[in-house]
């Protein structure tokens, strides 16, 4: 592909310098859609359930692509590109993209904004400047920084986990797809009845829902490995909640921007959708740091499954459970910020006003 592309082979360097620029510049193409999807929701209903159940849909549908992606790629190659993998690869991502520009445009299409106020005209630093003086949104930074790395570090992890932790690599597909099933059971099934249950709470929702998560990889950094059967239940009961954390991040930046124009009377979606974007990309790059300082650190051999030290055997043993878990802890102490109760007394006073 790289061949036909530029019309010669690329020296080493050179396939890492066009693998990043392409990465770069896909990654501000994303957060160019990304910022506006987040942003025209608040403005389509005030009915929090309605939003809830919007994002829950979403990301369920979001569930069905990794899904795809994490089980299924290898196979999916091998049908379209045969005995060529690069040629396999490049159908499936052109399949991607036309699918994603279709499904972007229909989105933009039909959405349409029914609650807006008047724009007040100012530069984006100052707009930046004005929200940054509300003391709420920092814990909030931190809690969608945080869902982040508790959803990356998992997937990142997982392929380390079972190639040399459990030292067999035929098991990724299944447990992928544990991961990926009972996250789609998690968002679909119990998210929607377990906010019905606490009133549209997110405090309450998060606490109860990721202090399950904390009991499973506890008891699986200890006994993980010694059982598959296990493995696979705990899994399944630890991803079916903390996949959740994906649609509450959503859920949250919603709730925020209905907050700062409740208690503010502004109107910054876009700004707010653009921080939450920045958090979780932070959690991106922290995740993949972590994973790959204790690579580094605990001496990593690559493909050499039944060679590793020691020291790498219980350092991906503790990536994969003990920094979800301490990140799961941090998740819950920050959500007790979120000014929940604040936006349900602005929201009462909001209807009472257009009642009169």
């Amino acid at each position: 592909m790289l061949h036909a592309v530029c019309g010669a082979e690329l020296t080493a360097q050179g396939k890492v310098v066009y693998a990043a620029v392409l990465y770069i510049c896909y990654g501000m193409l994303l957060t160019a859609l990304e910022i506006p999807y987040n942003a025209v929701l608040p403005t389509m209903t005030r009915n929090e359930m309605e939003k809830n159940d919007a994002i829950a849909i979403s990301t369920f549908i979001a569930s069905i692509a990794i899904l795809i992606v994490s089980s299924f790629t290898t196979n999916l190659v091998a049908v379209f590109g045969g005995d060529d993998p690069a040629k396999g690869y490049f159908i499936l991502v052109l399949i991607g993209a036309v699918l994603m520009v279709i499904t972007n445009w229909i989105a933009f299409a039909k959405c349409k904004e029914k609650y807006t106020v008047d724009i007040v005209k100012e530069s984006p630093f100052k707009g930046l400047g004005s929200l940054m003086k509300i003391k709420e949104v920092y814990p909030m930074l931190a809690f969608w920084c945080l869902g982040c790395v508790l959803f990356q570090i998992i997937m990142a992890s997982s392929v380390y986990y079972c190639m040399y932790y459990l030292m067999n690599p035929a098991l990724l597909s299944t447990y992928m797809l544990v991961i990926s099933i009972s996250g789609m059971v998690g968002v679909m099934v119990l998210m929607p009845i377990i906010l019905r249950k606490v009133q549209g709470s997110m405090k309450k929702a998060v606490t109860y829902t990721q202090s399950i998560c904390v009991v499973c990889y506890l008891i699986l950094f200890f006994v993980g490995g010694s059982s598959i059967p296990l493995l696979y239940i705990l899994t399944f009961i630890a991803c079916t909640f903390s996949t959740m954390t994906n649609a509450f991040r959503s859920m949250t930046v919603v709730g925020f921007t209905d907050y700062v124009l409740l208690e503010k009377g502004r109107q910054m979606n876009g700004t707010i959708s653009a921080i939450g974007g920045f958090s979780y990309k932070c959690g991106t790059a922290i995740s993949n740091a972590i994973l790959s300082f204790v690579l580094a650190a605990t001496g990593y051999v690559a493909n050499a499954i039944g060679g590793q030290t020691d020291a790498f055997m219980l350092g991906i043993n503790s990536v994969r459970f003990l920094v979800p878990l301490v990140a799961t802890v941090l998740y819950i102490v920050c959500i007790q910020f979120y000014p929940e109760e604040r936006m349900r007394e602005l929201q009462m006073q909001r209807t009472q006003q257009e009642q009169e």
